[in-house]
């Protein structure tokens, strides 16, 4: 699971902690617990440093029910201000039915129920192969002496079958 700036996740007991921000490079840390990748490090509100290496994140929190505006905490509705103010899309959700608008201007009524509107994560995944001396095919991500490449796109982390290429090198 790659983490997403301003997300929430569930612990393995249920808990919902977050939202994950992301913090500048050579940050020490402050209470909460530090999640690193190879490109950034973010800071996860919700879990003490203490209980870093204790808790396991399971997944991305997903509400059963849509907060309204009027319910949603200052850091929810903070979120969702900057999102709006950085230029990403904002959907507001139709009453009573679950069809999502986009709002250019949304009016932040008490009412409304809003979210950042999802934007999938394209990576590119590159393969390299070579037939053995037992007509078995392999392939991995290491090799660069290879005879073949095989060059493939993963939206959310899925592969997209459609957007798979192979060369000979």
């Amino acid at each position: 699971m790659r983490p997403v700036e301003g997300k929430y996740y569930r612990t393995e007991i249920g808990e919902k902690v977050g939202p994950l921000r992301r913090v500048p490079d050579g940050y020490s840390g402050g209470d909460w617990a530090l999640w690193e990748t190879d490109d950034a490090t973010y800071e996860l509100v919700g879990v003490l440093r203490e209980d870093a290496l204790t808790t396991d994140i399971v997944a991305e929190w997903a509400e059963k029910t849509p907060k309204r505006w009027g319910d949603m905490t200052s850091e929810e509705k903070g979120a969702l201000l900057l999102a709006h103010h950085e230029g990403k899309v904002i959907e507001v959700r139709a009453e009573n039915c679950d069809i999502w608008y986009i709002r250019e201007n949304p009016n932040w009524s008490e009412n409304g129920i809003f979210r950042i509107r999802h934007e999938p994560v394209v990576e590119v995944v590159v393969m390299h192969g070579e037939q053995s001396y037992c007509g078995f095919w392999g392939f991995d991500t290491g090799s660069n002496t290879a005879e073949y490449r095989i060059t493939f796109d993963t939206i959310d982390g899925e592969p997209d079958c459609a957007s798979i290429r192979m060369e000979k090198l």
